[in-house]
């Protein structure tokens, strides 16, 4: 099939959520996905982003593995260097779609395979989350042009990394967590695991 579409694995995913609605959709890819008065602020997530990348990497790398809280990721043993960068992390679908885009992290397994996971800084809301059917797309995206566009290694698993924010805590004793001119705000990582299916994404 010809086509010019390209499109991230998570802007393709917003077909999967319940409120999905094509007349709307239509119109976000006129804008290119940049609607008038969007002015989403996620500096605060990319920070926490980067934080939550850096605290996985370093237990992998102090211990060789994840601790137990991590489950069902516990066996990943590495990091995967891949190219940071939408321009190069792209592979096209049988139906002609470009796929593009950026994955947060890919992991070694310890059997071989690789591991892709996204970090969100939410909580997963006893997996109801309203996007998740948006944030499985994108995994499922991400998987795909790490195992055919760019060759990584078979993708055995993909998933989410909730890190929840414990507030209640703060608000209930807020000066055990104000120090030496600092707030420390908790939080608590919450895996999700997805199988992969890449026969989803040609369809959507």
């Amino acid at each position: 099939m010809d086509t010019d579409l390209a499109i991230t694995p998570k802007r393709l995913g917003l077909v999967e959520i319940d409120s999905f609605c094509p007349r709307c959709y239509w119109y976000l890819l006129k804008q290119k996905f940049h609607p008038p008065f969007d002015q989403f602020g996620g500096a605060i997530f990319k920070s926490m982003e980067q934080a939550q990348m850096a605290v996985v990497g370093d237990l992998i790398e102090k211990n060789g593995t994840l601790p137990e809280e991590f489950a069902p990721f516990c066996d990943l043993v590495g990091q995967v260097q891949f190219p940071r960068n939408w321009r190069r992390f792209k592979h096209r679908l049988d139906s002609g779609v470009l796929l593009y885009g950026e994955p947060d992290d890919i992991f070694q397994v310890s059997d071989g395979s690789i591991a892709v996971i996204d970090f969100k800084t939410a909580r997963p809301k006893d997996g109801k989350d309203p996007l998740l059917g948006c944030y499985r797309i994108q995994i499922l995206g991400y998987s795909f042009i790490a195992e055919f566009g760019l060759k990584l290694g078979e993708v055995s698993r993909g998933g989410l990394l909730y890190w929840g924010a414990e507030h209640e805590k703060v608000v209930a004793d807020p000066d055990k967590y104000y120090r030496s001119k600092r707030l420390w705000m908790p939080f608590v990582p919450k895996p999700l695991a997805f199988d992969i299916d890449y026969k989803q994404l040609d369809a959507l």
